[in-house]
């Protein structure tokens, strides 16, 4: 059974973000024949701390162990195949719901944790900035280890519901056919540049590394 982990930014009732994100997942359970197991949380919905420790900044154990929601949330998201992190643009960003769960997975960054795992962005708009914000995004997703980064910018005034629509269907029919063939998620350009410096770093400490 795969797991698809989903976390949506918006804290609106009536929420396009949200609505795209349900629709992305509903077409990936579809595909895959039900053989999925969906986890979709709102930030509205959760309860998550600010970082007031710049320990948790280095020490994912430490960010995680907090009297709030994040430990059920990394252990979700370590459990799953598919990762996706949804927004509305805030002024060429996230929105603070999303930047805040985004904060307490900043040690992550340093680990690549969530390495062998898709991931999938979508970012929706009215105005101009969603190129700034999936920018920031797709950053923070490679550094987490994510591969095959695939990305729904939908921006209410210039796309139309058709070529959403399309985009939903191409993006949940590639992860339904990777998945069916058991195939590992790609790494991306960067990553595999940080991944050979590492490689270097390790040789030339003399520690044994770990192909990525």
């Amino acid at each position: 059974m795969n797991k698809i982990f989903s976390y949506c930014g918006s804290a609106q009732d009536i929420s396009v973000t949200n609505n795209v994100s349900k629709e992305l997942l509903y077409q990936l359970s579809s595909k895959l024949n039900s053989q999925v197991l969906i986890k979709h949380f709102r930030c509205k919905d959760v309860n998550i701390n600010f970082v007031d420790n710049l320990n948790q900044f280095i020490n994912p154990n430490i960010a995680m162990s907090t009297n709030d929601d994040m430990e059920m949330l990394s252990k979700e998201l370590l459990a799953s195949k598919i990762v996706i992190f949804s927004t509305p643009v805030y002024f060429k960003s996230v929105s603070a719901g999303m930047k805040i769960f985004l904060d307490r997975l900043v040690g992550w960054t340093h680990t690549f944790e969530l390495t062998g795992r898709y991931g999938v962005i979508i970012v929706c708009g009215s105005q101009n900035g969603s190129e700034e914000t999936v920018k920031f995004l797709e950053d923070f997703m490679i550094r987490l280890g994510l591969g095959t980064i695939q990305v729904i910018e939908y921006n209410s005034n210039e796309d139309s519901e058709e070529s959403l629509r399309k985009r939903i269907e191409m993006i949940s029919d590639n992860l339904s056919i990777r998945i069916k063939e058991n195939l590992a998620p790609e790494p991306t350009e960067i990553q595999k540049k940080i991944y050979s410096d590492y490689r270097r770093v390790f040789l030339s400490e003399n520690i044994n590394p770990v192909s990525y």
